[in-house]
């Protein structure tokens, strides 16, 4: 009998989620790439089940990938952070072909295989392929299109890639492509705060942006009250052409959630006991 598509969803889901709770991890901001390794190890040999030799081999790779960066011998980004995506491309074939057409610069071809992998059952390529999508949508210019897809990158996905800290990235270059500099400042904070182990040159990337931010944005919590001031002024006003009044009270919506968002991490993050992995 074939199960139905979401019920395979549903059962692959539980069973990661089921190896996650056997490492302690209640949600995907508290692994650490060894842990997310760990538990992608776990899923080829429980859920996917490889085949024994390539399951060895792999598993030999990270324990001397780890080895190695615990001794100092190599950079982590090339051993331990790229260990997933290597992966993904060495047990599938038509993924390797995609990330090799989209370093070429052939994005459409690359785009429509990534849409395809998208749509499969196994979560780390789907969520492989999703952030992929995301890079294709932001060479291309299509900054709306990246900025959903980052969000619900980050909302679903995160535990499922190694380097989750760039779909946070992408959502503030989203921002920062509508031009909301509040929402991008905020964004960027919770990318220092909520992503763990993130590279030195995305850090440097953010800290820079921020400083120019600074100026403009101010107090965040200064900017929204500003906004709100202005939709009472336009209800008295009764301006209501092209509904300015409803716009800006999305605006408003946006960076008040965001602003929860960032205080949450902070409150997370400040926990001197919350059990994280290396």
């Amino acid at each position: 009998m074939t199960l139905p598509r979401s019920n395979c969803w549903r059962l692959v889901t539980a069973a990661v989620v089921l190896v996650a709770t056997g490492l302690g991890a209640q949600s995907p901001h508290e692994l650490g790439r060894q842990d997310k390794i760990e538990l992608y190890l776990q899923y080829l040999g429980r859920v996917v089940q490889v085949q024994p030799e390539v399951f060895s081999a792999l598993l030999l790779e990270f324990e001397l990938a780890r080895s190695l960066h615990e001794m100092g011998t190599a950079h982590p980004e090339s051993l331990i952070g790229e260990f997933i995506e290597r992966s993904n491309k060495k047990l599938h074939p038509r993924y390797a072909r995609a990330v090799e057409l989209r370093q070429e610069g052939n994005l459409q071809e690359a785009r429509q295989i990534f849409e395809e992998l998208a749509r499969e059952k196994e979560l780390y390529v789907v969520a492989g392929a999703e952030l992929h999508q995301a890079e294709i949508d932001h060479a291309s210019g299509r900054h709306e299109a990246c900025l959903r897809r980052a969000t619900e990158f980050v909302e679903r996905r995160r535990q499922f890639v190694l380097g989750d800290y760039r779909a946070c990235e992408l959502m503030a270059l989203g921002f920062r492509a509508a031009k909301n500099s509040l929402l991008e400042f905020l964004q960027l904070h919770i990318l220092l705060i909520d992503y763990r182990e993130v590279p030195p040159e995305v850090e440097a990337r953010a800290k820079k942006r921020l400083a120019e931010l600074q100026g403009e944005v101010g107090k965040p919590l200064g900017v929204v009250s500003d906004w709100m001031g202005a939709v009472e002024r336009w209800i008295k006003a009764y301006e209501t052409s092209a509904d300015p009044t409803q716009t800006k009270q999305d605006e408003i919506r946006a960076g008040l959630e965001k602003l929860i968002e960032l205080q949450v991490a902070k409150e997370r993050n400040s926990c001197s006991n919350c059990g994280k992995g290396g």
